[in-house]
């Protein structure tokens, strides 16, 4: 998992995302959602056939929607799809509780489980 971290790091970078104390999007002012964050946590990533997948876990009552825009958003310009799949932290399932799609074409999409 630290591998995957530091690769996130180094794409957020890339794409000009700032420093990890930093908040990653100007929409989170109110609340701004750091890249190292107690509230949630990415487990794994994987990019494949012009898609990027991001699998998440959750600390309950988390905003989903605005820790999916934060993390979706630097990576619009590199990708036709990106999934961020969100799993309850600590849960003993490996199924997802929810996830949410972007595309190009049709925007974000929410699909609860």
């Amino acid at each position: 998992m630290r591998a995957a971290i530091a690769v996130w790091l180094a794409m957020i970078a890339a794409c000009g995302g700032g420093s990890v104390d930093a908040p990653l999007s100007p929409a989170a002012e109110e609340t701004p959602l750091l890249l190292v964050n107690d509230d949630w946590s990415i487990v794994e990533m994987a990019t494949a056939h012009g898609a990027f997948t991001i699998e998440v876990e959750v600390a309950e009552g988390v905003d989903t929607a605005a820790v999916a825009r934060s993390l979706i958003e630097p990576l619009q310009d590199r990708y036709a799809e990106v999934l961020v799949y969100f799993h309850a932290r600590g849960a003993e399932t490996d199924l997802p509780q929810l996830r949410v799609q972007w595309t190009a074409a049709g925007g974000y999409a929410e699909t609860r489980y």
